[in-house]
């Protein structure tokens, strides 16, 4: 039996990137303004981002409202196992490394295709937070800058920042499918963002278990999965501070995601402060000190809770949905502002 080609919308590219298979779909808008790149969480694919099913609304999705602050979009998605067959299903052994290398050469590739500037934001949801240092360190070497990541109610590589389910066979169309019902009724003015059947079909799938924080791996030799409590962390290396970018953190406000409602705020704050130590490390700060810059610097590290994290209406999902999309972007745009101004103060005061 010949298995029929996957299912592809308009803009999608199913290719090989850095060994592995991959979709992207890129949104063009503004080539002198930075490219946002959207990594997808756990079970799902970047059509989160841009919507890709019969009848589906623009105004749904986060592309139509970032092209409209003159931002293109690259929607990224890496190996997902789903049915129908959308991305070969090759890979239970892709791991957090990979999947930074993976979504860095598709940013390059866009790039250079297309005349880009070579600044990016980074914006990912979920799961996607295990991304940020593998693909900001592939993206330096690449020359293109990571002006800004923007969390999605995202989660970072921190070991055990992700507790495993109860079930591991349990699918995420079926955890979610609350959620997506809730973004519906209660956050999208009761119109249905997907209609019935659409979500699982078009946007779920499984997730290599590597890239999850579960502990575990895919083991090629016995193909089974195998017990390592370790390569996620290592993979993820959020310690090396050097990589990260500045940060924005979005959640929403739902008590169905009260995990990253009640957490992600000092989560991302902590990262971005020890982004910050580590550039304050690299002075003599003693000579900071006597220049009277000392308390200066102390007053913008504790200023960042209340100016790097908003709160959307809306749950894990936030993002989907007219009226949190079109909110999400407006905060991204306004936060890569902030963000820039910010860091050149924060440098100028290290400096003097």
């Amino acid at each position: 039996m010949i298995a029929s080609a996957p299912k592809l919308y308009a803009g999608e590219q199913l290719e090989q990137a850095a060994g592995f298979p991959t979709l992207y779909n890129y949104f063009p808008a503004d080539p002198e303004k930075q490219l946002i790149v959207f990594i997808p969480g756990s079970g799902h694919n970047a059509r989160v981002a841009y919507g890709a099913h019969r009848g589906y609304q623009q105004k749904d999705f986060l592309a139509y409202w970032l092209n409209s602050h003159g931002h293109g979009l690259l929607a990224i998605s890496y190996p997902i196992e789903s049915d129908p067959e959308l991305i070969p299903a090759t890979a239970p052994h892709f791991r957090i490394r990979d999947w930074g290398k993976q979504a860095a050469e598709v940013t390059h590739k866009i790039i250079e295709q297309h005349g880009l500037f070579k600044e990016v934001v980074l914006v990912a949801w979920s799961m996607g937070g295990r991304i940020v240092v593998p693909y900001c360190a592939h993206a330096h070497s690449l020359g293109i800058d990571v002006a800004l990541f923007a969390s999605l109610a995202a989660t970072p590589g921190v070991h055990g920042s992700r507790p495993p389910p109860a079930e591991m066979s349990s699918t995420t169309a079926g955890s979610f499918a609350l959620q997506v019902e809730e973004q519906n009724q209660k956050f999208n003015n009761g119109r249905a963002i997907f209609s019935e059947g659409v979500y699982p079909r078009e946007y779920c799938g499984y997730t290599p278990v590597s890239l999850t924080g579960w502990g575990y791996r895919y083991d090629n030799e016995s193909r089974k999965l195998v017990v390592d409590r370790w390569i996620s962390t290592e993979d993820a290396a959020v310690d090396q501070f050097e990589h990260w970018p500045m940060l924005v953190a979005l959640t929403g406000t739902s008590s169905l995601d009260a995990r990253h409602v009640i957490t992600d705020q000092a989560t991302w704050s902590y990262m971005l402060t020890r982004k910050l130590m580590h550039m304050i490390e690299a002075h003599d700060v003693k000579k900071i000190a006597e220049n009277g810059n000392w308390g200066k610097l102390i007053e913008m590290v504790h200023s960042l809770p209340s100016q790097i994290s908003y709160s959307i209406p809306g749950n894990h999902f936030f993002f989907v949905g007219e009226p949190g999309a079109r909110t999400t972007a407006a905060f991204i745009v306004e936060h890569l502002e902030k963000a820039k101004k910010f860091k050149q103060e924060f440098q100028a005061l290290l400096n003097t």
